[in-house]
């Protein structure tokens, strides 16, 4: 059996510089790529990072400081060094971190950052990331296409940068950063010409600070030309309503029925509505002599049942004692002087067509129940018959009278208004 592998040589075994340091900063461990970047006097055990490094300790401790992994930049010496620093945890406390880096500014060194840049990279909407004190630490492919930029000459900058070029004319990193909440906005990109939704989110440390701001980009600029391309279409669309309106409001005119003023003339479309819905119970309101039976016989002309019955009753002028038998029909011998065969009521003689009841609200109380019972199910019987038949009709009713007032004196049914 080969003998057991220890940490030390999986470290060893990494071709990318990694060096492991605890929460002071003092080096615990280093692979050979470490030593040939850093030197002894910065990779060696025991040596302090915060002495040989301090640009590089100021980015790690702060990762230490937050617990999350992230990426840093640092400018030393001329060299610019680019790192992925991950903390390392004990017993729920962070007791230290692995830095894992290479030079030049570059990706970050080692298979985690190699495999964050290929998912950055694989997104097709623009993606920054940028620590908590606003140092833009990546910036994917996608976001260098739709800002015409190259990365390598932004990150390690602060993000005002974009602000103070004329890139942008506000930046959601700096309001997330300045109120610790997601921000979002529509920013319009000078150099392309392009519209964006930026969508900025914290990331909050151990201590409840934005440890490091995630920006969305995402290209809006075709969604608003389509959105536009809608807006011109309803408008078109309207137009051609209003015209077709006039056009129906000029065959009206031509059927004794002139309607001038917008209040009417809304009556009327909404009419028209109703009428091609084929509504079943409809109650208009209105003065005397404002037309109430000519909005029910255009109501009915303009409808489907058209070419059926329309059937009108003014209810003050029947007698009450005769309403129901009027209304319902009765069998022979209902009644002393009823005809001997019977007589069919006004609803069965407006079948498939319309029943206008003309001044509704005068209607008896005892022939309200009924009614009500007519309009629930369609279903109606002759005054003295013993069968119920199904009738279909639609009821138009019309009145001048102040029919909430009539329920509250009780003269005329909750339920049947």
């Amino acid at each position: 059996m080969a003998a057991p592998f220890n940490d030390a040589d999986i470290l060893r075994a990494l071709a990318a510089p990694v060096l492991a340091v605890d929460a002071d900063g003092r080096v615990a461990s280093a692979n050979a790529a470490a030593l040939a970047l850093f030197g002894p006097e910065t990779a060696s055990p025991g040596a302090a990072l915060p002495l040989a490094r301090p640009a590089l300790w100021r980015e790690v401790s702060a990762v230490v400081a937050s617990g999350l992994p992230s990426r840093v930049q640092a400018a030393e010496d001329g060299q610019t060094l680019g790192a992925w620093v991950t903390p390392i945890e004990r017993d729920g406390r962070v007791v230290g971190a692995t830095i894992a880096c290479g030079p030049g500014g570059g990706s970050c060194g080692g298979p985690i950052g190699d495999r964050l840049r290929s998912v950055l990279d694989s997104v097709s909407d623009g993606i920054w990331i940028c620590s908590g004190d606003g140092t833009i630490l990546e910036i994917n492919a996608a976001s260098e296409r739709l800002n015409s930029i190259e990365a390598e000459g932004y990150i390690g900058k602060d993000v005002a940068c974009i602000v103070a070029e004329g890139m942008v004319d506000r930046s959601a990193t700096l309001e997330v950063l300045a109120t610790g909440k997601q921000a979002s906005m529509i920013q319009h990109i000078t150099r392309t010409g392009k519209q964006l939704l930026v969508t900025a989110s914290p990331v909050l440390g151990a201590d409840g600070k934005v440890a490091l701001v995630v920006v969305n980009e995402r290209d809006v600029t075709e969604l608003n030309n389509l959105r536009q391309g809608l807006q011109h279409a309803r408008k078109v669309e309207e137009r051609y309503r209003s015209e077709l309106a006039e056009l129906s409001l000029y065959e009206l005119s031509q059927k004794d029925l002139v309607a001038r003023s917008p209040q009417m003339q809304r009556t009327l479309r909404t009419l028209l509505k109703l009428a091609q819905m084929d509504v079943s119970r409809i109650l208009l309101l209105g003065e005397s002599g404002t037309g109430k039976g000519l909005l029910a016989k255009f109501l009915h002309q303009v409808s489907p049942r058209a070419q059926k019955p329309f059937i009108q009753i003014n209810c003050p002028a029947v007698p009450e004692n005769l309403f129901e038998a009027e209304i319902f029909g009765y069998e022979r011998g209902a009644f002393t002087g009823a005809r001997e065969n019977g007589k069919a009521g006004l609803i069965e003689l407006a079948m498939g067509g319309t029943l206008f009841l003309d001044e509704v609200g005068d209607i008896p109380l005892s022939v309200q129940a009924k009614l009500l019972k007519y309009l629930d199910d369609h279903e109606l019987r002759r005054l003295g018959g013993s069968e119920s038949r199904v009738v279909e009709c639609r009821v138009v009713a019309a009145t001048n009278c102040d029919m909430e007032g009539l329920v509250e004196r009780r003269l005329f049914r909750k339920d049947l208004y």
